[in-house]
């Protein structure tokens, strides 16, 4: 395994051990506005959006972290043991 893999691999499990305080950072974080019934459902989003910045930043990230446990999981299919260790950060 090369050193940009292993690398790599670090990143990956570094983003990965972080979903939880993407998580709690968005509840946290996050501000629902008084949306009234005649605005249109696109301006509500966006208005959504707008005021929510970083709480969809995080959402961002948290679904990138599930994307990354997927192609992981798909990569070390069939292996009793993990193929990596990881001796030092």
């Amino acid at each position: 395994m090369s050193n940009t893999q292993n690398m790599l691999l670090k990143v990956r499990f570094y983003i990965i051990s972080l979903w939880r305080l993407f998580f709690l950072v968005t509840i946290c974080t996050i501000k629902i506005p008084c949306l009234q019934s005649t605005i249109p459902i696109h301006d509500k989003i966006m208005l959504l959006l707008e005021t929510n910045i970083f709480p969809t930043i995080t959402i961002i990230l948290c679904i990138l972290c599930f994307v990354l446990v997927s192609i992981t999981e798909f990569a070390w299919k069939g292996s009793c043991n993990p193929p990596y260790t990881i001796k030092a950060i």
